[in-house]
């Protein structure tokens, strides 16, 4: 598919409000990560103390209550034999006892990394415009130089340069025409790339993922 200069430019923009949002959420997330690991250790522990809660209680029947109810197992609670549907309940309840915030940490860790990827992504297009601004720059330079050097003018740069160095000069622009082109074609593809389908199919990946965990 085809695009023309101003959906170009369109992809560009969305880039450049990507950045803009990674550098905002980034703090925001990595703050929530921190959370995320404290409620998930607390829960775990948690959790681990009900289990340990249910152990103790089991105990306190063995040895205690025993005692108490002249071992006659019917006065019991967890070891009630004519009702062990109650110890198995509540060992069920607290075996199948589920860390909410596992999840949520793990999703904001994923966060954290996807929108780590994308910058990285990005960036690398980003590059792409610097280098692009650097070869024009070289190119400019080179042309004032040999511009200069066929006039027989003398400047700072050229001033060690004569008409023998004039051959080196239109080779340099030469090649910096041919990677101008080369590079324009790799930062329309990027651009294009990134702006068209990566952006809008993050997006939409994310809602997913969010809707799911939540």
């Amino acid at each position: 598919m085809q695009y023309d200069l101003t959906q170009r430019e369109e992809f560009a923009t969305r880039l450049t409000d990507a950045t803009f949002f990674i550098k905002k959420v980034d703090p925001f997330l990595k703050n929530l990560k921190t959370e995320m690991t404290y409620n998930m250790q607390h829960k775990g522990a948690s959790i681990n103390n009900y289990k340990v809660y249910m152990r103790l209680l089991d105990k306190y029947e063995e040895q205690n209550l025993a005692m108490y109810v002249d071992s006659d197992p019917t006065k019991m609670l967890m070891n009630d034999t004519n009702n062990q549907e109650i110890k198995d309940q509540m060992s069920h309840t607290v075996e199948n006892l589920k860390n909410t915030f596992t999840d949520l940490y793990h999703w904001c860790k994923g966060e954290i990394y996807d929108l780590q990827a994308l910058k990285a992504a990005i960036d690398a297009r980003d590059n792409l415009v610097k280098n692009e601004k650097k070869l024009q720059g070289k190119k400019k330079d080179t042309q004032k130089d040999l511009d200069n050097v066929t006039a027989g003018k003398k400047s700072m740069r050229t001033i060690l340069k004569n008409q023998s160095d004039t051959g080196a000069m239109v080779t340099t622009i030469e090649q910096c025409d041919r990677d101008l082109e080369n590079n324009e074609k790799l930062l329309n593809l990027v651009t294009i790339y990134l702006g068209a389908t990566i952006i809008p199919m993050f997006k939409k990946e994310k809602l997913h993922l969010y809707q799911n965990v939540i």
